[in-house]
């Protein structure tokens, strides 16, 4: 069950104002960048990036309020018209946010996000889905199913690599992602820093 969850929107010059149902007017124009939608965007680090390669980030979803605080002062000293929307996202419902957005299935350029590493990473326990966070990794996956964006980018650590899933096959959480993924008609390219 999703619930409703309000966004803030953040002007500069006036103070933060609670919006019922997401209450998101279309933030597409004629003369719009490429449109992206952040998950798990903390601080921003990922959305300085995807920004800076020329597209408009609709909306960021995180779940911490310090994180939020952050984007909104970012959004505003960079004047971008992103919505931030603080919650937990497996109570966001992406339908919905979609339409808020002003957008249709298959408009989304690109679903970017960095979902918590902690379960998968090397110097960690290394829980995987035994883990609550490991099981944010698929949230990638329903948001993908509702927007059908053009791409899809998933910023995770080494570790995932080679995660167990359930059954402690190793691999078998990358494995599963994968074939979600491409059982909604994506191609996986992966890339490696050393």
């Amino acid at each position: 069950m999703h619930e409703d969850h309000d966004v803030q929107s953040h002007r500069c010059e006036e103070p933060a104002s609670l919006l019922p149902s997401y209450g998101i007017e279309s933030v597409r124009s004629a003369a719009a960048n490429r449109s992206a939608l952040s998950l798990f965007s903390g601080a921003g680090g990922m959305d300085v990036g995807v920004s800076k390669a020329g597209f408009d980030i609709v909306a960021s979803l995180e779940i911490d309020p310090y994180a939020c605080e952050t984007l909104r002062a970012n959004i505003c000293r960079e004047r971008r018209s992103t919505k931030v929307i603080e919650g937990d996202i497996r109570n966001v419902d992406p339908l919905r946010l979609m339409a808020s957005l002003g957008l249709q299935e298959s408009e989304l350029d690109l679903l970017f996000g960095g979902p918590p590493c902690q379960p998968f990473s090397q110097i960690g326990k290394r829980q995987s889905l035994n883990d609550e966070r490991g099981l944010l990794l698929f949230e990638m996956v329903r948001f993908a199913e509702a927007f059908r964006p053009r791409a899809i980018l998933i910023e995770q650590v080494k570790g995932l690599l080679n995660a167990p899933d359930h059954q402690g096959k190793p691999g078998g959480v990358f494995e599963q992602l994968i074939n979600k993924l491409k059982g909604l008609g994506y191609t996986l390219i992966a890339r490696q820093r050393s």
